[in-house]
């Protein structure tokens, strides 16, 4: 993702001017969840930075509407499961009332 312009004589890689602003890109798109292939798409002009923003939002906007809807089953709910012992046919939030 980072073209090398070279490398030391004692095997150090050596990049272009760009390289700072370029790597910047590259971990900010990261820390969003942006995956190395949408990174490569924007990197090669495929796709737009705007683009992948719209797509951004509208995933984190999904998964607000999902975290809504299990917030809007109830406050306190918990799923039934069998984890750490617990039995399908015991409530997890019993002992914790």
């Amino acid at each position: 993702m980072l073209p090398e312009a070279g490398r030391t004589r004692a095997g150090y890689r050596l990049f272009g001017p760009d390289a700072v602003a370029r790597a910047r890109l590259i971990r900010t798109l990261r820390e969003l969840g942006v995956g190395l292939a949408e990174v490569t798409r924007v990197l090669t002009a495929e796709t737009s930075l705007a683009e992948i923003a719209d797509r951004h939002a509208d995933a984190l906007d999904a998964q607000i509407r999902t975290l809504r809807l299990q917030r809007a089953r109830g406050p306190g709910r918990r799923p039934y499961h069998r984890a750490g012992g617990v039995g399908a046919h015991e409530r997890p939030d019993q002992d914790d009332r």
